[in-house]
């Protein structure tokens, strides 16, 4: 997080069970992070976690504010609108 300038919040910690039934321990808190998406910013809480191979595990929590949205996850592919803006991922 160094890098970014993001000195993460202290809170209690907490494990997380992933795919593979593993459990992994949560290593900060970032309450009002911005993360850009095409043209729509998101103010958005962050929990880091210590994973590899995404950048960003997009939760529910989200999911939950954008209202009705389209999936396709044969071509893993999800399209909302958001701010009168239309958005494909």
């Amino acid at each position: 997080m160094e890098f970014l300038h993001i000195v993460p919040t202290p809170t209690e910690p907490f494990k997380v069970m992933v795919g593979n039934i593993a459990y992994i321990e949560y290593a900060g808190f970032c309450p009002n992070i911005p993360l850009v998406v095409q043209i729509v910013t998101f103010q958005v809480p962050f929990y880091i976690f210590p994973i590899q191979g995404v950048d960003v595990v997009i939760g529910v929590q989200l999911l939950q504010t954008l209202g009705l949205f389209e999936a396709d996850f044969t071509i893993t592919m999800i399209h909302f609108s958001h701010q009168e803006n239309s958005l494909t991922l």
